[in-house]
């Protein structure tokens, strides 16, 4: 539910309330460190990652390596080291 949440605030520009939807979303106590928990903590970077990146590249990095680190594979990987090396352009310029 708090995914679905998240999503919705962000799509209609709620940046900060989004944000704490995510940041609520890794801090949820008594978590498996299953697949399912690296998936929706690699979604909650993600989608914080793409709301900081237009004021802060470098904490954008910060989420973005998580994901890489994380254990996620598939498109969310591909998806993350697509914006990392987007970021990485951004920044030599």
């Amino acid at each position: 539910m708090l995914l679905a949440q998240g999503y919705l605030l962000q799509q209609e520009g709620s940046v900060a309330d989004a944000s704490d939807i995510f940041r609520r979303i890794l801090d949820l106590p008594n978590q498996e460190p299953d697949f399912l928990r690296r998936l929706f903590t690699a979604w909650s970077w993600l989608a914080l990652a793409q709301m900081t990146a237009p004021h802060d590249l470098a904490q954008a990095r910060t989420y973005l390596q998580r994901i890489v680190q994380g254990g996620v594979t598939g498109e969310l990987l591909v998806e993350a080291r697509r914006m990392l090396d987007s970021l990485d352009q951004k920044r030599v310029r």
